[in-house]
Formats: structure tokens, C-alpha cells, sequence
């Protein structure tokens, strides 16, 4: 028996079977609200809701209907003792200049992820902010 060639058929029912509750890589969010994970270490978690953004004001705010969800900053994961914001090294920063969280009502770009439970959150993409009088 002839192996018959998949592919069509595959494509025709992705094409047919677009599932509306979709979760689009990367998505506008908007930072509602923060909770210290780790205060030594400038690593928090985030609540955040989808957003949209007003392209004559440049205004971003929450989607109507959107419910929260939880959010980490990928640029926290790797602050430790030594160092922050991907490589700062703590002991460079000049008194008084430290990272910041992400502030509320802040827009954030953010990609869907789910842990292997399945629990969903989203990774807030970043550069961690560092502030503080200039040197």
C-alpha cells in the first residue's frame, strides 16, 4: 500500500480550525500591580492585565475585559548577590544607585509561558531599570 503524503490534509485543517482563543507570542500588557519575590535581589512578580495602545496619544491602557495575570521580568531572573539587570556588577554602582521594579500602569511587552504543571504566566521582556543620582 502507497504511503499517502499528510501535508495537505494537515495544512487544510489548520487552515479550517483557527482556534479564536489563540495566545499570540508577544502581547501589550500593562503593569497593575508588584509583590517583592526576592527584596535583596530587585526580583518581584507582577500583575498585569492586556493592554492596548491609542496610536494618536500614545496612551496605553488596559483592555476592558481583560482579567489579571501573573508576570515575571526576564531581566530579574538572573540578579543574585553579585549582580543585576544581566551583568551589573553590584559593587560598581555608586551609592545610592540601585535597580528598580517595573512601575504601575508602566507598558511592558510580554510572551505567554506556562510551567510544566501547566500553570500560565507571562515573561515581561526588559531591560531592568537602574536608578539613582548620576556620578
Amino acid at each position: 500500500m502507497k504511503k499517502q503524503d499528510r501535508r495537505p490534509f494537515d495544512v487544510n485543517r489548520s487552515a479550517i480550525n483557527i482556534n479564536p482563543q489563540t495566545v499570540h507570542p508577544v502581547q501589550l500588557g500593562i503593569v497593575i500591580s508588584s509583590t517583592v519575590v526576592s527584596a535583596g535581589n530587585y526580583q518581584y512578580q507582577y500583575t498585569v492585565k492586556l493592554a492596548e495602545l491609542d496610536g494618536t496619544t500614545f496612551t496605553v491602557s488596559a483592555l476592558p475585559n481583560s482579567p489579571t495575570y501573573t508576570a515575571y521580568s526576564i531581566s530579574e531572573m538572573t540578579n543574585n548577590a553579585t549582580t543585576v539587570a544581566w551583568g551589573v556588577v553590584r559593587a560598581h554602582l555608586p551609592a545610592g544607585v540601585n535597580p528598580v521594579k517595573i512601575p504601575n500602569n508602566d507598558a511592558v511587552a510580554m510572551m505567554a509561558q506556562k510551567k510544566a504543571d501547566g500553570t500560565f504566566y507571562y515573561l515581561i521582556l526588559n531591560a531592568q531599570a537602574i536608578t539613582g543620582p548620576c556620578p
